[in-house]
């Protein structure tokens, strides 16, 4: 449905918001598209598909071809409509050599998860990178921990991050007054991370399911 909107947060003549409320708005859409609709933003903070062939409820292409013509997509369109940094995690290392080589970036993290029931060449991956794109508004250390297997039974989505992970990037990467994009949201943790933090939250997510996962999430919030 095409409206136009004065909500400060898209141009005018697009879609409309699924959900709006406290400072949080989420869209049901294709990231790529949604996005290029939007105003610029302080920061975006996203965990984009793998390129590992997982399965999500979308049905999108996961092989590695398509994450790769997908980052040659997303991170231009993410240095236009972002004003400060842009966090990209990557979980092949065949993914941060492209990285390296086509769209260099600002400086990495190194995210330490514990023992981890993934495998490497060499046995198991107890940490992952994230590339950190455009400025910086704060310093930090370049390592941070949160363990991770203890959320894939909490929340239907098959690769969820840790609510401390979210909450890490979001503390360091903006401040109080700052608007937040995660342009693949999914189960819809970062955004959630934002609103416990008082920050506005804008999340883009093409599975339908998976939006209402996340409205949940935050619905869930005002219980406590």
């Amino acid at each position: 449905m095409m409206k136009t909107v004065n909500s400060g947060q898209i141009e005018p003549q697009v879609m409309l918001p699924y959900y709006e409320q406290d400072g949080i708005t989420i869209y049901n859409g294709e990231a790529i598209q949604t996005m290029t609709a939007l105003r610029p933003v302080d920061v975006i903070i996203t965990d984009p598909p793998y390129g590992v062939d997982m399965e999500y409820d979308s049905g999108i292409d996961d092989s590695f071809a398509a994450w790769v013509e997908l980052m040659d997509r997303f991170i231009p369109k993410a240095k236009e409509k972002s004003k400060g940094a842009v966090l990209i995690p990557t979980s092949k290392i065949e993914g941060e050599a492209y990285l390296f080589d086509k769209h260099f970036p600002l400086w990495r993290i190194c995210w330490f998860k514990g023992a981890s029931c993934t495998r490497s060449p060499i046995g198991f991956k107890d940490w992952e990178t994230i590339f950190v794109y455009g400025k910086v508004k704060k310093q930090m250390h370049d390592y941070f921990t949160t363990h991770a297997n203890s959320v894939r039974e909490e929340i239907p989505h098959p690769c969820p991050k840790p609510l401390k992970w979210a909450s890490w990037l979001v503390d360091k990467f903006s401040e109080k007054e700052d608007t937040i994009l995660d342009p693949f949201m999914g189960s819809g943790t970062t955004l959630v991370a934002a609103k416990r933090l008082g920050r506005k939250a804008v999340g883009i997510e093409l599975s339908q399911k998976y939006c209402d996962i996340a409205i949940k999430r935050l619905a869930q919030m005002e219980m406590f």
